[in-house]
């Protein structure tokens, strides 16, 4: 080889490390014998570090990570052994970073012996991580070809199957060697092969068709599949393709009922007499059925084609708009009704219901309406009812769910698990614990027990809180981790399997159980029985009545009516409840009530009756008719009766004493119970009879005196010379009414409560009239002593009260509002213009006087009734009247309120107030003082008053008090609440008055 000149040499050797920099390639020479590296510049590029670091040897062994240094020591062996090597271990640069270098060692002998050996240096760290991608990738991939319940075929491009999942196995119950190299041939019918021979075709020339294909039999059955071919391409060639087979003979099946479900839908639509329509969130019609034209006479795409509430009467306008919103912001139904103008110009009334239509996020989108006159509201609202069952029912189903846990938490969640658990979005549910999902008690660390590759059942929980029932499988990724969870919801079925079986318990314990007979006839002869219908006709067994000619049981006076109900079963009329006489097989004879039905039973006509025995029940209409007789005998007599209790009562008016009461008491006794002898009899409080006739009961008056009489008031007692009747005690005498024996005393039950009610009635008012008695005769004395009684008084202060109360309500009722009027009504005219001068002051002059009306009138009205005495109480009503009084007189007025309670009785705390009062205005009148004391003091069984003022006092002063000064009403006032008055002699200037009160409290 020719050399280089040396300049060149120099410029190609400048080249070369300026290609390794760029490449991350370094150079390194390494001497044996002196133990010295040289290494290239570009070193600096991959460690970070200068090519002079590494002139030390050890310098490069402390790069290397110590779990790698095994790699390093038999790279040096093999150049010591003369072997060149190729080794690829990792480094921690001086930044900190990991990296891969690969190292290729070539050994350098020198007369012989490998003094040095050179080593490219190349970093590899890049390429490492995407084999590391890739590894994972590969076992992701892996694991959902294992674990996918879709079955996933692998075929050369000959048609011979090369790899197939676990589920595929499975399905075809042959070992996977059996089922691996045999041709797609083999899987499919005869038929089905041209569009398999197609999808291959198409296939190969770089495309993913799918095709629907039916297999040959899987245990006796013909599946349908979905199948979905990929091309397999490496490195440009095509190697073979991937077959994805799906199950879709039940989603089929469900399209097939859902075509038939919708196919129904519109026949409906256009025969039904209600109009259905779908109108947008905004009022907008999009659908709306034909019907509309024999209700209001437009064409269905011309009312669509109309602006929203175009044919709506433009009153009811506002209320469609609302009710519209309403439902759209509410999300519930919503039922009004609305006036639309027909075609022809008249209105027509429709009752209209709106049911919104949501999106997946919960939004009103639509509005489905049915409008229907009134007549038929019920049925069509079954109609739409059903619908909306039936396509819910189909929006409601959900596809495969796909979820992996790593560490006892959710990592990966798809879109169809995130709707099965409930959440908007797969954020949503993983932001939550796993035990969220997890039935109670159950943990995450329990799902580490579930077998892999096993299917099963179990019960998790949505975010909405419900409890749904999931088949799942486990599969698990050993390099990340992780679980991974194939499941779908089947708690649907799960509850229909459970449904069906209640229900066919559930009738058949009807059936047995009933306590009506259930009969099935066919051909006029007992066909089918249940156990009641053996105990009604009086059988012991079924066998004896199978077969029975069903005319043999009913009675010959309905054998025609029960001809004519066989002729309409006949046609397929359901015969209506109807009352029949039936005939035990022992002869005996039952009303009964029977209604029957058209059936098929075991393929042929029948009907089903269901059979009552009412023979009890009319046995008891009868008694009730005969017991309402005795009713209504009852009432009129219990009519009478009251007749003559209101006339008693009203009687009573008329009577003053009791001798009066006594006499017509025994008088209408005697008219009504028609009794030969009535009397009243009267103990002493020794318990003997008053005699004040000289005929009188001896016997009865005999027991009443020795023995402990029945005292309970109107009760009806017997007794050897008739009966006796407790009225009551009365100022320490009992009185009894004696009656003479009554004859068939049970047919006087009702007059016997009369009776009753009478002797209570007299009871009530037998003691008012004794008191009446009593207090006429305590007036009479009283006049004679000249001296009101201490209660009279109370009595004619307390009207006096009343009547005060009342004229101040009517004053400030009437009076004072009709000059607050007059006043403002001045006021007004003042404020106006138009007015000259002397008309104005002289308006001005009767607006004042009209403002002093008003000011007198309250100050009379709060005179008249204290305003703040019940709300505020005693001691704040005294304070305010004194501020008043002293606006008003020359001198000043001292309170002082000692241990003063808030419960003082309303009586006892308006009789000190008018106390008080008269005080002042004996003091304005009279007293000439300049000081008014008043102290108030609670001695707690007792209140006292104290007054006293430095006036010019009483020159006569007597215990009794004459009329002068007003005195005489405060000691009236004091005594009628039993209370005394001193007034203190005149040992010094002015008057002192001490008042006494017992204490009345609340």
């Amino acid at each position: 080889m020719e050399k280089l000149p040396f300049t060149d040499g120099q410029r190609y050797l400048s080249r070369l490390d300026h290609l390794m920099e760029t490449l991350d390639i370094a150079i390194v020479s390494n001497d044996i014998l002196h133990n010295t590296i040289s290494v290239s510049p570009s070193i600096l590029a991959i460690t970070g570090y200068p090519p002079e670091h590494f002139w030390h040897a050890p310098n490069w062994t402390k790069l290397i990570i110590p779990e790698d240094l095994p790699v390093l020591h038999q790279a040096r062996e093999d150049a010591r052994a003369h072997l060149p090597s190729i080794c690829e271990y990792r480094i921690r640069t001086k930044a900190g970073e990991l990296k891969w270098l690969q190292i290729r060692t070539v050994p350098i002998e020198e007369e012989g012996k490998a003094n040095y050996y050179e080593s490219i240096v190349v970093d590899i760290t890049i390429r490492k991580r995407k084999e590391q991608e890739i590894a994972l990738q590969e076992r992701r991939y892996r694991s959902l070809f294992e674990n996918n319940r879709d079955l996933v075929m692998e075929f050369d491009l000959e048609g011979n199957l090369k790899a197939i999942n676990k589920d595929t196995v499975a399905l075809f119950g042959a070992t996977e060697e059996e089922l691996l190299g045999a041709p797609i041939c083999q899987f499919l019918l005869d038929s089905e092969l041209p569009k398999i021979e197609e999808m291959f075709a198409a296939a190969r020339s770089g495309h993913s068709p799918s095709v629907e294909v039916l297999s040959t039999p899987i245990h006796g059955v013909s599946l349908l599949w979905s199948v979905t071919c990929a091309p397999i391409i490496l490195n440009g060639e095509l190697q073979g393709i991937y077959a994805i087979c799906r199950d879709i003979t039940e989603q089929r099946h469900l399209e097939c009922q859902l075509k038939e479900s919708i196919r129904l839908f519109h026949l409906l639509t256009e025969h039904m007499s209600d109009v259905i329509s779908i109108v947008s969130a905004q009022g907008g019609a999009i659908f709306i059925s034909p019907s509309l034209g024999h209700v209001l006479g437009y064409a269905a795409d011309e009312f669509m084609a109309s602006q929203p509430y175009q044919y709506v009467y433009a009153e009811d306008a506002p209320v469609a708009r609302e009710a519209i919103a309403k439902v759209v912001a509410t999300g519930l139904a919503h039922e009004i009704r609305l006036r639309y103008v027909h075609k022809q110009g008249h209105l027509v009334d429709m009752e209209l219901k709106g049911a919104p239509i949501f999106d997946k996020d919960g939004k009103v989108v639509s509005i489905v309406v049915v409008a229907r006159d009134i007549s038929a509201k019920v049925y069509k609202e079954k109609l739409l009812e059903e619908s909306e069952r039936r396509y819910r029912s189909l929006v409601e189903y959900s596809p495969q769910a796909i979820g992996a846990v790593r560490n006892g938490k959710l990592v990966f969640l798809n879109k169809a698990a995130a709707e099965l658990l409930g959440a908007a979005t797969p954020q949503e549910a993983l932001a939550c614990p796993i035990e969220y999902f997890l039935p109670d008690g159950m943990t995450a660390d329990a799902l580490e027990t579930l077998e892999l590759d096993k299917p099963f059942e179990m019960k998790i929980r949505r975010l909405d809180g419900r409890l749904i029932l999931i088949e799942a499988r486990k599969g698990y990724e050993p390099e990340t981790e992780t679980e991974e969870y194939i499941f779908h919801d089947i708690s649907e079925r799960k509850q229909a399997e459970l449904a069906l079986k209640e229900s066919e318990e559930r009738y058949r314990q009807l059936f047995e159980l009933s306590p009506d007979a259930v009969m099935v006839v066919k051909d006029k002869k007992l066909a089918f029985i249940n156990p009641a219908a053996i105990r009604l006709l009086g059988a012991s067994s079924k066998e004896e009545l199978i077969g029975y000619d069903v005319f043999g049981l009913i009675d010959n006076t309905y054998k025609a009516s029960t001809h004519e109900r066989m002729r309409q079963l006949e046609q397929g009329n359901r015969a209506e409840l109807t009352e029949l006489r039936l005939l035990r097989l022992d002869g005996s004879g039952l009303d009964i009530e029977v209604t029957s039905s058209p059936i098929s039973f075991n393929g042929d006509f029948a009907y089903l009756s269901v059979v009552r025995d009412i023979t009890a029940r009319k046995r008891m209409e009868e008694e009730k008719h005969l017991a309402e007789l005795r009713l209504k005998e009852s009432e009129e007599r219990f009519q009478r009766l009251q007749i003559r209790l209101d006339r008693f009562s009203k009687d009573l008016f008329s009577i003053m004493s009791v001798h009066e009461l006594e006499q017509r008491l025994l008088q209408e006794i005697q008219e009504v119970l028609a009794v030969e002898q009535v009397q009243l009899l009267t103990l002493d409080g020794a318990g003997r009879c008053i005699v004040e006739k000289e005929s009188y009961p001896h016997q009865l008056c005999r027991y009443l005196e020795e023995n402990n009489p029945n005292r309970e008031i109107g009760e009806l007692n017997d007794c050897e010379e008739g009966h006796y009747v407790y009225i009551g005690n009365f100022h320490n005498q009992e009185h009894v009414l004696y009656l003479s024996r009554l004859p068939m005393r049970s047919q006087h039950e009702s007059k016997l409560v009369w009776l009753k009610t009478m002797i209570r009635y007299v009871n009530n008012i037998y003691d008012n009239f004794k008191m009446i008695e009593d207090l006429t005769a305590e007036l009479k004395q009283t006049k004679e002593n000249q001296q009101v009684p201490a209660w009279f008084s109370r009595f004619l202060f307390t009207l006096s009260e009343k009547e005060r109360k009342s004229l101040a309500q009517d004053l400030h009722d009437s009076a004072l509002q009709e000059q607050i009027i007059w006043y403002r009504k001045l006021d007004m005219l003042l404020s106006e213009g138009g007015l000259n001068e002397n008309s104005r002051d002289e308006l001005e002059r009767i607006r004042e006087g009209l403002l002093d009306v008003v000011y007198q009138i309250r100050l009379t009205c709060n005179e008249l009734r204290p305003p703040l005495l019940k709300e505020l109480g005693l001691v704040p009503s005294l304070q305010q009247l004194f501020e008043i009084t002293q606006l008003r007189s020359d001198y000043t007025v001292e309170f002082e309120a000692v241990r003063i309670r808030d419960q003082l009785n309303d009586e006892l705390a308006l009789s000190i107030y008018r106390i008080v009062q008269e005080l002042l205005a004996n003091a304005s009148k009279h007293s000439n003082a300049s000081v008014v004391r008043f102290q108030l003091v609670d001695d707690g069984d007792s209140l006292r008053l104290l007054y006293a003022d430095n006036g010019i006092g009483m020159k006569h002063v007597t215990t009794a008090a004459n009329g002068s000064m007003g005195l005489s009403g405060i000691q009236e006032r004091a005594r009628s609440l039993n209370g005394t008055v001193r007034i203190e002699p005149d040992l010094r200037p002015g008057l002192s008055i001490s008042i006494h009160f017992p204490t009345l409290w609340t």
